[in-house]
């Protein structure tokens, strides 16, 4: 049995600085994204990127 996710957790600050904490709602879409199968090979991705990059050349 998984334990239930902490939704309304509060990061400290003695942890985590401004730039994390900005950052979690976004790691928190990714990993959901993630668990509902909406992700891409890395390799998709990385294609992706690299004609983006040869096309600004």
């Amino acid at each position: 049995m998984k334990p239930e996710s902490k939704q309304n957790f509060t990061p400290s600050e003695d942890v985590f600085d401004e730039i994390d904490i900005e950052a979690l709602p976004a790691i928190r879409r990714g990993l959901a994204d993630s668990r509902a199968g909406r992700g891409r090979p890395a390799e998709e991705v990385f294609a992706e990127l690299e004609e983006r990059y040869r096309a600004m050349m």
